[in-house]
């Protein structure tokens, strides 16, 4: 696993409170999924994943920076709290 740095600031665990929580990247020859994980009691949040088998990039950056929006992505997902709020 891969612990980009994220400009995203998290908020603290919607289930222990702690405000120990990264974003973090799982990768694999043809696929990436990244995801907010807690260090402080393992809760994880919604995977934002792609699949990149069947894309042809002419260069790296093209990757890196659909995963710099899908880290994104996942860190508003952890954002977000009861009723849709972002708070």
């Amino acid at each position: 696993m891969i612990e980009p740095t994220s400009e995203a600031a998290l908020k603290p665990c919607p289930f222990c409170g702690e405000s120990n929580a990264r974003v973090l990247v799982e990768a694999a020859t043809d696929r990436i999924d990244i995801f907010v994980h807690c260090y402080s009691c393992g809760a994880r949040g919604e995977t934002i994943g792609a699949t990149f088998k069947d894309r042809h990039y002419p260069e790296a950056i093209d990757i890196a920076t659909e995963m710099v929006a899908m880290s994104g992505a996942a860190a508003e997902s952890w954002n977000m709290r009861q009723g849709g709020k972002e708070q």
